[in-house]
């Protein structure tokens, strides 16, 4: 089978899927161009194979009708199980480490490169939610070798950027730069912001803060006139942390305020765990820990456990911090260490097992301070080796 058929039968595949879905919910051409916001003309066009589906197109009838993108590629109905149960999984309503079997099961039933994409971008969000990022590295390396099968701009920014994302978070910001690169000169422009955006929060870990503050102003700009509340939230909390970072603290509080508030709007978890972390470190600058306690838990009652591990355990750890009370903190220093040990965090573990380990020395529990300051001891090899 030639890489054009392969393509081809994937096209064929996403078109049957597209049009089974229409007729099932009784949508006209025209109800469902509506919804989409594409011409009736063009809904027919994919439908009949004159016009490709494009990853922009998926995404936009995705995001209309709130149906996983992997969706219109699965070749069958158990397929369309396995997805629905790992986007539930990335969701909060279903287990992680089932979701991961069930992706690989997909990923075994791939029949051609758009499949083989989509199913390695369902693991590699998994483990990203499970703060396992050089496995999902992996997963997104691997789908950037079958991109040129696909020869589709969007899915080529999904892929990259993810790949320069993981870098990211590895620390390994040289890395993450040289994907950003080939990010800018060659995906849409509208996804161009976003990497800009990652650049600039490169750049501020550099201490390059002018850059950086340049270029988070620049995509504010864009975002506000495009209304785009979540991106929107993402850049007034990138420009807060340079305010904090700068001696700006109030400047800093009333980005983070506003950043929060929107976040809650529109349940972006991810966000809301980033944001209330940051903002609380503001409030605690200034000795307000009722405040800072209290958006804390609000959080973490709030988000549950819809956002990646170490967001979540970050919360339970500031949380402790923010805590005067000797139990109640190690109450959640214990569920920050709970949630956060499978990951691949070993920053977060050392601080976490750093602060358990003197808990436990205070208290006189020789033994179990001596665990976790092995802990701590192991997890910031690890990070040393990462940061190298």
């Amino acid at each position: 089978m030639t890489e054009q058929s392969e393509y081809e039968k994937s096209q064929s595949i996403i078109r049957d899927n597209l049009k089974k879905f229409r007729e099932r919910n009784k949508l006209s051409l025209r109800r469902f161009a509506d919804a989409v916001g594409y011409s009736h003309t063009h809904i027919s066009d994919v439908e009949k194979g004159i016009t490709d589906a494009t990853h922009s197109y998926l995404k936009r009838v995705s995001k209309a009708f709130r149906i996983p993108i992997a969706f219109w590629s699965a070749a069958n109905g158990d397929q369309e199980d396995l997805i629905q149960y790992i986007e539930d999984s990335l969701s909060g309503r279903g287990d992680l480490d089932r979701a991961l079997d069930k992706a690989d099961v997909l990923i075994s039933e791939s029949k051609g490169s758009l499949q083989l994409i989509n199913s390695l971008n369902l693991k590699g969000r998994v483990y990203l939610q499970l703060g396992q990022r050089k496995l999902a590295l992996e997963c997104w390396q691997k789908a950037k070798t079958f991109l040129l099968d696909v020869n589709d701009s969007d899915m080529t920014f999904s892929v990259l950027f993810n790949i320069a994302l993981c870098h990211y978070h590895l620390h390994e910001y040289d890395k993450a730069l040289d994907m950003l690169e080939i990010v800018v000169e060659n995906c849409p422009e509208m996804s161009r912001p976003l990497a800009l955006q990652l650049k600039a929060n490169i750049y501020a870990n550099q201490n390059d803060f002018e850059s950086s503050l340049s270029l988070h102003s620049s995509v504010l700009e864009i975002y506000r006139a495009h209304n785009l509340h979540e991106h929107i939230i993402e850049s007034l909390h990138n420009l807060a942390d340079i305010d904090m970072k700068l001696g700006n603290p109030l400047e800093a509080i009333n980005r983070y305020e506003e950043a929060l508030s929107i976040a809650y709007e529109v349940n972006h978890y991810d966000m809301i765990c980033r944001t209330a972390n940051d903002l609380s470190s503001g409030y605690l600058m200034q000795g307000n820990s009722d405040i800072a306690k209290d958006l804390l838990e609000k959080a973490i009652k709030i988000v549950g456990n819809r956002a990646p591990v170490p967001l979540l355990a970050a919360l339970f750890l500031k949380l402790a911090t923010a805590e005067e009370d000797h139990k109640r903190r190690a109450k959640f220093l214990k569920t920050a260490f709970d949630v956060v040990k499978m990951s691949d965090d070993h920053s977060l573990i050392h601080d976490i097992s750093l602060e358990l380990a003197s808990i436990y020395h205070d208290e006189g529990d020789v033994e179990s301070a001596l665990r976790y300051y092995k802990i701590a001891s192991i997890s910031y090899k690890r990070f040393s080796g990462v940061m190298k």
